[in-house]
């Protein structure tokens, strides 16, 4: 049997669903439910949004964004509105709702990338950062020939 060549990426994987998971118990105070916190942190960046540039900014399939959509605008999170310019498409808003909890999450996500870099140089930090990005525009680069070529990404 072959063995890896690297475990980077099940080091990364173990690294993000811990997150995930912490995450998700510190926002059910918000009646988030799981992972819908990255949804309201990018519409609250990004008002105005559509649908397929909130898909492709979380490199995530539409059908996973359509229902998380669509749970928050149920819960009182985000509101569609049609574009004035092309009425088939709808723009992303955060609530009040969203905007008032939007703090909280911002400040448990900081708390986590401290608690992640505990003694870890400026230099270093700055690193690591170059290199999962760098990291992230390689692998970018195959999701999207994947996609292109109708994977199920």
């Amino acid at each position: 049997m072959k063995n890896l060549s690297s475990d980077i990426f099940r080091e990364i994987g173990a690294l993000s669903r811990m997150i995930q998971t912490m995450s998700d118990t510190a926002f059910k105070t918000c009646n988030l439910q799981k992972g819908q916190f990255v949804f309201i942190t990018r519409i609250c960046e990004q008002p105005g949004m559509s649908h397929a540039q909130l898909t492709q900014l979380l490199h995530i399939d539409k059908g996973t964004t359509t229902k998380a959509i669509q749970k928050l605008v149920k819960a009182g999170y985000v509101e569609k509105r049609q574009d004035q310019k092309d009425s088939r498409m709808q723009r992303l808003y955060p609530t009040k709702a969203a905007k008032e909890i939007y703090k909280d999450l911002i400040d448990k996500e900081e708390s986590f990338i401290a608690v992640s870099f505990r003694g870890f140089s400026k230099t270093e930090i700055q690193q690591v950062t170059a290199l999962i990005k760098r990291m992230q525009t390689n692998i970018e680069k195959e999701w999207s020939l994947e996609k292109s070529r109708g994977g199920s990404l």
